[in-house]
């Protein structure tokens, strides 16, 4: 037995952040969702889809941007919303 520090290894997989397309998955799924109802919802016309494939590219784009500053922003956030203004800062 070895009297140094005990060693843990950790997988990767078990704390890196779910992503799809680098950009959180709880965000990709309603986006997407909305670029295919503009397309099969809607009568064809280059209007809609040059609109619904501009929306899917900027709005990807920018989650993943988001992604990319800090993977856990969309929780962060749900739990400020969550919890809204039930905790107070302590005054000093």
């Amino acid at each position: 037995m070895s009297d140094g520090p005990r060693q843990l290894i950790l997988h990767t997989s078990l704390i890196r952040p779910v992503l799809w397309g680098g950009a959180d998955r709880r965000l990709v799924v309603p986006l997407w969702t909305v670029v295919l109802a503009l397309v099969l919802g809607t009568p064809t016309h280059p209007l809609t889809l040059s609109l619904a494939l501009l929306l899917g590219m900027v709005g990807q784009a920018l989650l993943v941007r988001a992604a990319k500053t800090d993977p856990y922003w969309f929780d962060i956030y749900w739990r400020t919303l969550h919890y809204g203004l039930s905790i107070q800062p302590t005054a000093a």
